[in-house]
């Protein structure tokens, strides 16, 4: 049994415990964004054991406390996108059977907690993903007659679980905003209602980046905008994120588009580097160790050509790249050699994700590390009665 497996085990026999409430102490920055599938497994595991009441402490902890990743990513987004996987390794995503099977267990969790926005949410995620598998990822002009029937059906699914807020609005939580909005996109709302609830999701919840992704998205011209909108949003992002964001929300929404596959090049996009590049040094001073947003701001100096900035960050980075971003290790080493010997920056293979599935939780890159998150959960608990195993569990990690 390897040291994850162990640990998994110890926290689940460690939630079910008979005790009082637990007391949360995490620290705020955990780790960086890495290691997505496998974390979204472990969080699978308290799905599938119907282990709801960890995984309602465990948002509520987020929601309240702001938690996120070394590179200021939103750790409740990277939580919903679990509820969006295969229920196992041996099932089958592509197949209606993993989805029902993830509905059958949203349907128990609703029972156990009737009035829970985190149930609602997460449901309206797997609503909002098998919604695209009736769809598929092609052109509209691909998909049949019983594809848009069933695309709409579980789309409006998702819009009747997310519209309503809890009666206790202190309960509410930001990702029902950026679901939400993900549905307007997808319902093709007009831009008056879209911005409605925008406007009032940002009046909320301003710091939380998946909510301007998700209009960053409805406005590309493939969607719901016409040319320059995107970046036209991108300036008002800034003004809107709170003052210590405001720069990086409008490098933030550049990323979002970036990774959608809407642009390569600054000059053909309309985009400022020189601002993008202000929002990354800004990241830098409040996330000093993310290597993910060395390597971010490495790769756009590249694509903006800004040779001193990018051989600065890429000496840094040295034999270390993250390949999420590079995607290719002859393409980073490429890059590096022609900063430190003066030839011409080599033009990167076009990000074209045209196609993609926009799943409602943001472009956050970030399902990397819930692990680590829980561990700390699970180490800093002060309970009597879980003192021996806190310390094993210290000792494991």
């Amino acid at each position: 049994m390897t040291t994850r497996h162990i640990f998994i085990s110890l926290l689940i026999v460690f939630c079910s415990l008979s005790v009082p409430a637990t007391s949360f102490a995490v620290p705020q920055y955990v780790v960086d964004v890495d290691m997505d599938f496998a974390v979204s497994r472990d969080i699978r595991e308290y799905f599938d054991k119907e282990d709801f009441t960890a995984l309602e402490e465990i948002a509520k902890d987020l929601r309240d406390n702001d938690r996120r990743f070394l590179n200021g990513s939103p750790l409740l987004a990277a939580y919903y996108e679990a509820f969006s996987m295969a229920p196992d390794t041996n099932a089958d995503y592509e197949k209606d059977e993993g989805y029902k099977r993830s509905l059958d267990l949203l349907a128990k969790w609703k029972l156990a907690y009737p009035d829970s926005v985190t149930q609602r949410v997460a449901e309206a995620c797997v609503w909002l993903d098998y919604a695209w598998l009736a769809r598929g990822s092609g052109y509209a002009d691909t998909v049949d007659e019983k594809g848009w029937v069933l695309f709409d059906k579980r789309v409006q699914k998702a819009y009747d679980l997310l519209k309503d807020a809890p009666a206790d609005g202190a309960e509410d939580c930001p990702q029902r905003y950026a679901s939400l909005l993900t549905v307007g996109m997808a319902q093709g709302w007009g831009k008056r209602r879209y911005d409605t609830v925008f406007d009032e999701a940002v009046s909320y919840y301003p710091g939380y980046f998946p909510i301007y992704g998700s209009k960053a998205i409805y406005l590309l011209p493939r969607w719901h905008g016409e040319p320059g909108d995107w970046q036209a949003f991108a300036d008002e992002a800034a003004a809107l994120a709170p003052d210590e964001d405001s720069t990086t929300a409008y490098t933030r929404v550049l990323m979002s588009t970036h990774s959608y596959g809407e642009w390569e090049r600054f000059e053909e996009a309309g985009v400022s580097w020189p601002k993008m590049k202000q929002g990354f040094q800004d990241m830098a001073r409040q996330y000093p160790d993310s290597a993910w947003n060395l390597n971010r701001f490495a790769y756009f100096a590249v694509l903006a050509k800004d040779r001193e900035t990018a051989a600065m960050l890429v000496g840094r980075i040295g034999d270390k790249p993250i390949m999420r971003i590079w995607k290719k290790r002859a393409y980073y080493e490429s890059c590096r050699t022609a900063l430190s010997t003066g030839k011409d920056i080599p033009e990167p293979k076009r990000n074209d994700r045209r196609h993609s599935n926009p799943t409602g939780v943001g472009d956050t890159e970030s399902l990397s590390a819930l692990a680590k998150y829980i561990t700390l959960l699970a180490g800093l608990v002060t309970v009597p009665g879980t003192v021996a195993l806190v310390l094993l569990v210290g000792l494991i990690f």
